[in-house]
């Protein structure tokens, strides 16, 4: 463990412990085995060559070199022997000049390998890469790299000083370095790539392994460099996914496709993967403490190390152990005022770690689609001895049962509170002090709610870029955080109801300048659908309650011991869970209504539009909805004036602005729509005037055929005629059929791609008008193609203001 604050490093581990110098002569059969096996690799991958000390040049770097020594946990429980030959790079003159950066997969990447491996019935394997940073690049390739990346490095000689015995075993495995060993200070070795112990190698590995994933067609992922996958391009299927910690890769794929396997990362069960950590787990070791040491005494230094030990084996073991997070939380907060009774909680939290029955951790049971991010977040109260709050996070990737649910509101029943848990995949666990000071309850569980949301997002984006988008890019993939994936909602879960009314409106807005500016926020993830549900449950139901306190949560435990989750109603208390309507554009005034409001907006702004785009006088069917929708937003605007509670206040003069600000959208829509319309009509009507003489042309042909040779052309007449009553035709097409038009003359060499483009055309003008949907979308289509006409509505809406109260009729600005 190692404390970066005080630039200290404490043992967790004493069965890996390094092999002192003195104790090599009491083993030295297994050390010189273990030197033997280290040196061959060195003469397998040429990294050296030999070359004598009086032919360094000032360009060279001469380093020396020592041998690490320790003894290595093997899967069988024995323990042997590794020796590694480390240069000292402490003292390369040029360290300061390199870039060393070499990164490892994110935890999130871990468990999105195993996720995925469960669902589509992967096997996983690790690779171990023995002496990965010898099969590295050379010094000069990763220098040419680099540069090609603008990053600048300078040109590399180094030459090593190896000890005695290292000369002795590299002459019995090569002639090329046999010397008389009674010179061995006579003779160098000139590093032809990054050898161990040099700043540069993990970079040259970490370069020479990715290189070798993209050689096979993978694609290093946008925001984790270090997970590569492959895909079957045609059906846009993941095929394979592989994690790299500098020498060790996680893979999952199918059998076939995984051909190096040496053992298995996890546990597998029957229907998917196990992480536990219950080896680490039994060799911890609580402190020893005096019986007459009292709680309130202050630690020795020999407790306080081994105190920072003890935290430190914790945390790294919450990587499973979800149940021990708020412990070790608490504990972390005192270890510069650590006194006894510390000491003695961390070996209560040790004893119930290895208490408990064994294999628990994150299960990655098979999950069957559709999918779903359910974020589950809860906080405790900061109290006397904190400021700060306690957060708890969860996202976990569920089945999505919740489609079915077609109302914006719902009072979930038992059976279909059932339907809201079920069997889940944890991708993203957090529990840890809160950022911010909170000054209630409400606002520490805002806090907790937006860090959840962020949280949720970013695994939504890591996830889409796996399963849903094809050719990922960083403008897509910023489109995806914006405004979501629609075949991977988000819900949101939390127990607090102050923070669910706030959010849902019902409460107005807090009096809390910091925690408004959270609270608008999780409404405009709702309005843009970045949020699908957001539900209120009991606190017993709570999973990341055990998260923010120290407490045993039968939740929790059913998490890690089945990988499942339960949602329940309470007598007085059942699940609730509210949506949105999607809105494609949000405006200000938006957050500042209520659920109910937002959903009479939206319902009435749509049954104009569906009204306008019916019969031929939609002109006037749209002005009466748009005078309903007036009068409802000023009555909502009345209602929501005098709004106010102990945590809420709504001002008049707020309200007033807004509903000016509805007035001029409103005009604005209407404008929009008859302009839109107008335009659709002229399309309707230029292409009936083209059609409809043509067709008349070829009836005439088939009633009264020419006494001359009949037409080569095989038309089919199947599709020219219409046995549709005349009051079942669009209004459009009633019109112009009825107009007076002077019909060419007949022309026998319509072919058949005519026709049928003719009918096409036709049957597309009917379902302008007898799908109110394939009409709106059509709308839609025109206002990002007519973008020129933005300046003309804008003139129609300025003359609307002006006629606005003095002359109804002036509104019918088109004629036909």
């Amino acid at each position: 463990f190692a404390d970066l604050l005080y630039g200290e490093v404490y043992k967790t581990d004493d069965d890996v412990d390094n092999i002192a110098e003195d104790e090599v002569y009491n083993i030295w059969p297994l050390v010189e085995e273990s030197d033997a096996s280290e040196i061959k690799q060195f003469v397998d991958t040429g990294s050296f060559r030999k070359m004598r000390i009086n032919s360094l040049t000032e360009e060279i770097v001469l380093i020396d070199s020592v041998w690490i020594r320790k003894w290595k946990r093997m899967p069988g429980g024995d323990r042997r022997v590794k020796s590694r030959l480390c240069a000292r790079g402490c003292f390369d003159s040029q360290k300061e000049l390199l870039s060393t950066r070499s990164t490892t997969a994110t935890r999130l990447s871990q468990r999105m390998l195993l996720s995925a491996a469960a669902n589509s019935s992967w096997d996983v394997e690790s690779w171990d890469v023995s002496g990965a940073f010898l099969k590295g690049l050379s010094f000069d390739k990763v220098r040419e790299i680099l540069q090609s990346k603008g990053v600048s490095t300078p040109i590399r000689r180094v030459a090593v000083m190896a000890p005695a015995n290292a000369w002795r075993h590299l002459g019995n495995f090569s002639e090329a370095f046999r010397i008389d060993l009674e010179k061995t200070h006579e003779y160098v070795l000139f590093c032809l790539k990054p050898v161990y112990g040099l700043n540069d190698a993990p970079l040259a590995w970490q370069l020479c392994l990715h290189g070798h994933f993209e050689e096979q067609g993978g694609r290093a992922s946008l925001l984790d460099e270090n997970l590569f996958y492959w895909k079957e391009e045609k059906v846009n299927k993941l095929k394979a996914i592989v994690t790299t910690h500098v020498d060790d890769c996680g893979a999952g794929a199918k059998n076939e496709w995984l051909t190096l396997q040496h053992k298995l990362l996890v546990e597998k069960i029957p229907d998917g993967f196990r992480m536990t950590q219950d080896d680490f787990c039994k060799k911890l070791k609580p402190a020893s403490i005096s019986n007459d040491r009292k709680d309130n005494d202050d630690l020795t230094p020999s407790e306080v190390t081994m105190f920072r030990s003890i935290l430190g084996a914790l945390l790294w073991l919450t990587a499973t152990r979800l149940d021990l997070v708020a412990d070790v939380c608490l504990l972390q907060t005192q270890v510069t005022l650590a006194k006894v009774t510390h000491l003695r909680q961390a070996n209560n939290t040790v004893k119930r770690a290895q208490s408990v029955e064994p294999n628990l951790g994150l299960i990655f049971r098979k999950l069957r689609g559709p999918l779903r991010v359910m974020c589950i977040h809860d906080s405790s109260a900061a109290g006397n001895v904190r400021h700060y709050a306690q957060e708890g996070i969860l996202v976990v990737l569920a089945e999505d049962k919740l489609q079915h649910f077609t109302e914006y509101g719902h009072v979930l029943s038992n059976d279909e509170a059932r339907l809201l848990g079920g069997t889940v995949h944890v991708l993203w666990a957090h529990g840890a002090k809160a950022k911010r000071v909170s000054y209630s309850t409400s606002h520490a569980e805002t806090l907790a709610a937006i860090s959840g949301l962020e949280a949720a997002s970013l695994v939504t984006v890591r996830l889409a870029e796996l399963l849903y988008v094809p050719k990922p890019s960083i403008h897509s993939l910023l489109a995806v955080q914006e405004r979501g994936v629609r075949q991977l909602p988000i819900d949101d879960l939390g127990d607090c109801r102050d923070l669910y009314e706030l959010v849902c409106g019902d409460r107005g807005i807090t009096q809390d300048k910091g925690q408004r500016l959270y609270v608008l926020a999780l409404r405009e993830a709702r309005l843009s659908q970045r949020l699908r549900w957001i539900g209120l449950v009991p606190t017993a139901s709570m999973t990341a309650d055990a998260l923010t306190k120290s407490m045993l949560a039968p939740p929790m435990m059913q998490l890690l011991s089945s990988g499942t989750v339960s949602f329940f109603n309470e007598e007085k208390h059942h699940i609730v869970l509210r949506s949105l309507p999607f809105m494609k554009q949000v405006e200000e005034h938006h957050l500042d209504l209520s659920d109910k409001e937002l959903i009479r907006e939206v319902g009435t702004l749509a049954t104009s539009l569906w009204c306008a785009s019916r019969t031929s006088a939609s002109r006037t069917t749209c002005f009466f909805f748009w005078a309903t929708l007036s009068a409802t937003s000023s009555t909502a605007a009345a209602t929501a004036r005098p709004t106010s509670s102990p945590t809420t206040t709504t001002t008049s003069s707020s309200t007033m602005a807004s509903e000016d600000d509805d007035h001029r959208s409103l005009l604005t829509f209407v404008a929009l729509v008859l302009s839109t319309e107008w335009l659709l009509w002229g399309f309707a009507r230029y292409w009936w005037q083209r059609l409809c003489p043509r067709r008349a042309s070829v009836a005439a042909m088939e009633v009264a055929p020419s006494s001359g040779d009949s037409s080569p052309t095989d038309v089919d007449t199947s599709n020219l005629f219409s046995d549709d009553p005349v009051n079942e035709r669009p209004d459009a097409a009633d019109a112009f059929c009825q107009a007076d038009l002077p019909a060419p003359e007949p022309d026998p060499r319509i072919s058949n791609w005519a026709i049928e483009h003719i009918n096409v055309l036709e049957n597309k003008v009917r379902s302008l008008t007898e799908n109110e949907r394939a009409l709106y979308d059509e709308i839609q289509v025109l206002r990002a193609m007519h973008d020129s006409h933005i300046e003309a509505i804008g003139r129609l809406n300025r003359d609307l203001m002006r006629y606005q109260g003095t002359d109804p009729n002036g509104l019918d600005l088109f004629t036909t």
